[in-house]
């Protein structure tokens, strides 16, 4: 068994030495690369994720914006209509 493996082992070295291993290698690399720039399935995670962090970014603005007057607006009204109540 472990002549096998030696011989298997002289074999792939010697294949690379002579370019044919180091060839297929370069084969499988490029085709792996021309698939991930191909595919589609990590762009549309990211224009997902692009997305989100639009509205999180919209409603941050907002709240920011909009907050004092709401506050004031909603527990001014509030303050104002507690103090209305009739007292017994």
């Amino acid at each position: 068994m472990a002549v096998t493996i030696m011989n298997m082992m002289t074999s792939s070295v010697a294949a690379f030495e002579k370019g044919a291993l180091r060839n297929r290698v370069q084969r499988c690399v490029q085709s792996g690369m021309r698939r991930f720039w191909h595919e589609e399935d990590g762009q549309s995670l990211v224009e997902y994720g692009l997305l989100i962090s639009l509205v999180a970014l919209v409603a941050v603005v907002a709240v920011t914006v909009f907050g004092k007057g709401v506050k004031n607006n909603l527990y001014g009204n509030a303050n104002s209509a507690i103090s209305n109540l009739p007292t017994s």
